[in-house]
């Protein structure tokens, strides 16, 4: 899966670390283990999940949406629709520092995405929640 980044965004933006790190600690109550613990992993299962979707709400969305994909990377399959959507719901919560999926929020700031444009560096909660959101819960749901 090849996503299109901005020369300007970070991959190794300490705060990006530090939220998927938290994510990832907070998980790890709820994720089934692993065949063979302490080992790295990267994951394939949620790349049938995250094709990019035909539109997004503002210009932050396409960068969360990429380290959502990459967090998610590095948790194990969830156990069903239950799992997956709590593993969106609390990288989601990190990534962003806020709790997008709050249906009062109608944009979050991320200050390590590039600020080009008029809404550079923000993400659309809306759409999140009424699209991006469900469509990942109905790609895993159907896919095999």
């Amino acid at each position: 899966m090849r996503y299109w980044l901005d020369e300007d965004y970070d991959l190794l933006h300490p705060d990006l670390i530090s939220a998927q790190r938290g994510a990832l600690l907070e998980l790890r109550e709820h994720a089934e283990p692993l065949d063979k613990s302490g080992r790295w992993h990267r994951p394939s299962w949620p790349t049938r999940c995250f094709r990019q979707p035909k539109h997004w709400g503002l210009r932050g969305d396409p960068y969360l949406w990429f380290e959502l994909h990459e967090t998610m990377r590095l948790l194990p399959k969830p156990s069903g629709t239950d799992h997956f959507r709590l593993y969106i719901e609390v990288c989601l919560r990190y990534l962003a520092g806020d709790d997008i999926l709050n249906p009062d929020q109608k944009t979050v700031h991320v200050e390590r995405y590039p600020l080009k444009g008029m809404s550079g560096g923000s993400v659309c909660p809306p759409k999140w929640v009424e699209d991006l959101v469900p469509l990942l819960v109905d790609r895993f749901d159907t896919a095999p």
